[in-house]
């Protein structure tokens, strides 16, 4: 079901790619399949996003995180943080994207995460970039390249 959702929303049917990912959500939940529940909540979250309903998004971007939160998974709460991050800068809220992104850097560093590092920066250059904070943007920019392959 997920992965019907994902190709509907691929293709802009965004309704279609809903009904797809609710119902993938609603299996999840049914059978305790906790990947499943927040791979569907982050897929709706991004749905929403595309359709600019920005307070809908965040909520299940908030509730995916919420239970990576309760499991104590650090990789998971930075990738959240990123994808709330990436949903903040489509919304042109970008100094609570930059937070987002800063959140999942931080994480990111500590177990030596090298491809998701170099994402963290690279996302947080580009903020900086539409911030027209040139200096900022090449320092982030910069602080990727040890971490790129």
């Amino acid at each position: 079901m997920i992965n019907l959702g994902l190709v509907h929303r691929v293709m802009g049917n965004y309704g279609e790619s809903l009904e797809y990912l609710m119902e993938a959500l609603k299996t999840g939940r049914q059978v305790n399949d906790t990947t499943a529940i927040v791979e569907s909540l982050l897929a709706i979250g991004f749905v929403y996003a595309f359709v600019e309903k920005w307070a809908d998004a965040h909520s299940y971007q908030q509730e995916a995180l919420e239970i990576y939160r309760q499991a104590d998974d650090q990789w998971g709460i930075a990738h959240i943080h990123n994808d709330m991050g990436v949903t903040y800068n489509l919304a042109g809220e970008l100094d609570s994207a930059l937070a987002q992104h800063q959140a999942a850097l931080a994480i990111r560093l500590k177990p030596n995460d090298t491809y998701n590092t170099f994402s963290s920066y690279l996302y947080i250059g580009d903020i900086y970039a539409d911030k027209e904070d040139f200096v900022k943007a090449v320092e982030y920019y910069e602080s990727a390249i040890p971490y790129g392959n």
